[in-house]
C-alpha cells in the first residue's frame, strides 16, 4: 500500500497531528464479508469507502464506491468476497503524521495505519477542517508577533482575515483574496465591513464571544466560517475570521455536500437537494402536516442549531432525528442515541459523560468514553429528555453552553464538537410550571421546534403507510403480496390510531402474519378496529363512498392522460409511489 510521503523536518512541533484529529473506530468490513454487506454500510452511512481489516485489526485494503461501480459493470455477484475486489495499494497515513500531509487526499477519507499495520482510524475532510481550526486557535495569543502571523496566514488551509479592535483589516491572506476577487494589498487598512459582505467580526470584537461553524453568505454562496476574538491581558484587541475552504475550486466541489441553503427558486422557495429528497422520501407521508414537518426538518438540518422534536409516542421522532443528522454537516460523524427514560438516574451521568479508571467500584480498566464523546463531530440524540432527572438537567445545560464534558472521576475537561437533537412526548411548558424541568435548559434546547402530527391529523397518509408496511412484512416473511379489500382499508383509515404509526405498523404485521390467503378483509381486522368501522359506516351513506371513489378514479384517469399513460410519471406527479398507484388502480377497478 502507498503511504503519503513523510518528512518530519518540514513541519513544526506545534502542527496538528493526525492521531489527535482522526475519526476513531470507523466502520469496517472483514475480508470474508460480501460485496453486498459493504454496499449496505456505504449506503447506510453515506460514506465513500470502508476499510477492510482482519480479526486482529490489521489493515488489508479499502473498498470504495468506484471499485464497486466497476464490479457492477463486470456483472459480478453481490456474494463476491471483498478481499477479492478491495484496493490493496490504497494510500494510507500514519497516526503521527501532520494533518497537512492528508490535504492532498483524492477521496473523502484516508485510513490511518500504525507501524505494525493496525488500523487506528480514518481522517476525513471534516477532521482536517477541525484540525486547522484548532491550529489557528492555538496561535491566536501570539498574533502580536508578525512572523508568527505570517506563518499562520501562509500555511493556513483556509481563508483568513485579521482585524484590530476598530475592525480595520490588519492581515488578509491570498486564499481569502482569491475567493472574493480582491488582492490582499488592496484591502489591508480598510474596514472589514466594506470588504466582506455579511461579516460579523464587529460583533465578535464587541462581545468577545467566538462563533464557530456559523454560516455567512459571501458572493452568493453560504460558507462555513469561524470567528475568534483575539485577547491580550483579558481585553479584546481584535478578531480572526476564517473561511474553512482553501480555494474556489474546492469550494464548489464540497458545496454540494455541505451547503445549508440553496438559491431561491423562481417562486422564492428553498428547493431541496437530491440527497434531502431521498432521505425525507424514506419517511412515508405526503399530507399537508407531514410536508410541513419534512420542510422544517430539511431547513433545520442545514444549520448547527439544537433541535427539539415533540410529538406523541409513535409519531416518528427517531426517524426525523436520523434524517436531520443524515442531511446535516455532521453526517460524516456518528449519530449516538440515548433514551433518557431507559437509563437509571444514578447511571445517566457516567453513561453520558463517561468515567475514568477507578472512578467507582467495578469501573472498567482504562475508563470509558461517554455518549457525548462518542458523538464527537456527529450528532447526539437525547430521546425522552423530559424524563431526565433535575440534577442531570443542570449538567446537560453546562455541556450545551460550553461544549465541554468532564468524565466521572476525572479532572481533565474535554472539548466536543457535537450537534444536539432532543425529543420528548411530554409537555415541557407544563413541567416548567410544575418545577420538574429547568426553564433555562428548555430555552437552550428549544431553538428549532419540530412538532410531529399524530396519525389522526394526517389520515390521508394511512393508506400509503399501510400498503408500505404490508409489502415490507410480506417480503420479510417470504409471503406472496397481500392486498386489502376496499372495506377493510376504509375501516383501517377510519380508526383513530391512538398509538400512531407504531400501532399502525404493529397492526400491519399482525394482519400479514395471521391472514390466510392473499386478501385481507374486514373479518381479518382486530375487533376494536372493525367495531369502530361498523359504527362509522352505519352513519355513512354508500352514495358518498361511491362519489369519493369516483373522484379518486377520475383524478388518476386525468393524470394518466396528461402523462400519456406513463404510470411512473403519473405517480411522481401525484406524490405517491408507483406501487401505491398500482394498488389504488386495482382497488378502483382500473386494471
Amino acid at each position: 500500500m502507498d503511504e503519503i510521503n513523510r518528512n518530519s523536518g518540514n513541519y513544526s512541533d506545534s502542527e496538528s497531528i493526525v492521531r489527535d484529529w482522526m475519526t476513531r473506530d470507523p466502520f469496517t468490513v472483514k475480508p470474508e464479508s460480501t460485496v453486498e454487506e459493504a454496499i449496505n454500510i456505504l449506503d447506510m452511512h453515506d460514506i465513500f469507502s470502508v476499510p477492510v481489516v482482519d480479526g486482529d485489526g490489521i489493515y488489508l485494503g479499502l473498498v470504495t464506491k468506484t471499485v464497486l461501480m466497476q464490479l457492477f459493470l463486470k456483472d459480478k455477484s453481490l456474494d463476491t468476497r471483498v478481499n477479492t475486489v478491495m484496493t490493496r495499494d490504497a494510500t494510507v497515513i500514519g497516526p503521527d503524521d501532520p494533518v497537512s500531509k492528508a490535504m492532498g487526499m483524492k477521496d473523502g477519507a484516508l485510513p490511518v495505519v500504525d507501524g505494525l499495520g493496525h488500523l487506528q482510524g480514518i481522517i476525513t475532510r471534516t477532521d482536517i477542517l477541525s484540525a486547522n481550526s484548532g491550529y489557528i486557535r492555538k496561535v491566536k495569543d501570539k498574533l502580536d508577533s508578525s512572523e508568527t502571523l505570517k506563518h499562520v496566514l501562509n500555511s493556513a488551509y483556509e481563508g483568513v482575515v485579521v482585524v484590530d479592535k476598530n475592525c480595520t483589516i490588519l492581515e488578509f491572506n491570498e486564499a481569502y483574496g482569491r475567493f472574493i476577487g480582491k488582492r490582499p494589498e488592496d484591502v489591508i487598512g480598510k474596514n472589514v465591513e466594506d470588504i466582506i459582505e455579511n461579516t460579523r467580526l464587529p460583533v465578535v470584537v464587541r462581545t468577545g464571544i467566538e462563533e464557530r461553524g456559523h454560516i455567512q453568505r459571501i458572493r452568493g454562496q453560504d460558507m462555513v466560517v469561524h470567528r475568534i476574538p483575539i485577547k491580550k491581558n483579558g481585553e479584546v484587541t481584535g478578531a480572526i475570521g476564517m473561511l474553512i475552504f482553501a480555494d474556489v475550486n474546492e469550494l464548489y466541489n464540497i458545496i454540494g455536500r455541505v451547503n445549508k441553503k440553496r438559491d431561491l427558486d423562481k417562486k422564492g422557495k428553498n428547493e431541496p437537494t437530491r440527497k434531502e429528497r431521498f432521505l425525507l422520501g424514506k419517511i412515508i407521508g405526503s399530507s399537508g402536516p407531514m410536508q410541513k414537518a419534512k420542510d422544517l426538518a430539511r431547513r433545520a438540518a442545514r444549520t448547527p442549531s439544537t433541535v427539539l422534536i415533540t410529538g406523541a409516542s409513535g409519531t416518528g421522532k427517531e426517524l426525523f432525528a436520523q434524517a436531520i443528522h443524515d442531511m446535516s454537516l455532521f453526517s460524516e460523524g456518528p449519530l449516538v442515541s440515548v433514551n433518557c427514560s431507559a437509563i437509571p438516574g444514578t447511571l445517566l451521568e457516567s453513561e453520558l459523560f463517561g468515567y475514568e479508571e477507578g472512578a467507582f467500584t467495578d469501573a472498567r480498566k482504562g475508563g470509558r468514553k461517554g455518549k457525548f464523546e462518542l458523538a464527537h463531530n456527529g450528532t447526539i440524540f437525547l430521546d425522552e429528555i423530559g424524563d431526565m432527572p433535575l440534577f442531570m438537567q443542570a449538567k446537560i445545560l453546562r455541556v450545551l453552553q460550553d461544549r465541554i464534558v468532564e468524565p466521572v472521576g476525572g479532572i481533565q475537561k474535554r472539548k466536543i464538537n457535537v450537534r444536539i437533537i432532543a425529543a420528548t412526548n411530554k409537555n415541557l411548558e407544563e413541567m416548567i410550571k410544575e418545577g420538574t424541568f429547568r426553564e433555562d435548559l428548555y430555552y437552550r434546547i428549544n431553538i428549532i421546534r419540530l412538532e410531529l402530527p399524530e396519525l389522526k391529523e394526517r389520515k390521508e397518509d394511512i393508506e400509503e403507510l399501510l400498503l408500505g408496511f404490508i409489502r415490507r412484512f410480506c417480503s420479510e416473511f417470504g409471503f406472496h403480496e397481500k392486498v386489502l379489500t376496499p372495506e377493510a382499508m376504509e375501516m383501517l383509515v377510519s380508526y383513530g390510531w391512538p398509538g400512531n404509526v407504531r400501532e399502525l405498523e404493529n397492526a400491519a404485521e399482525m394482519l400479514v402474519s395471521l391472514t390466510e390467503g392473499d386478501v385481507i378483509g374486514v373479518g381479518d381486522l382486530p375487533k376494536k378496529i372493525s367495531d369502530t368501522g361498523t359504527r362509522q359506516n352505519h352513519d355513512t351513506s354508500s352514495a358518498l363512498k361511491d362519489r369519493a371513489m369516483e373522484g379518486e378514479r377520475q383524478a388518476i384517469r386525468e393524470m394518466l392522460e396528461e402523462c400519456g399513460g406513463n404510470k411512473a410519471e403519473a405517480a411522481r406527479r401525484l406524490g405517491i409511489q408507483r406501487s401505491t398507484l398500482y394498488e389504488k388502480m386495482k382497488r378502483l377497478g382500473m386494471d
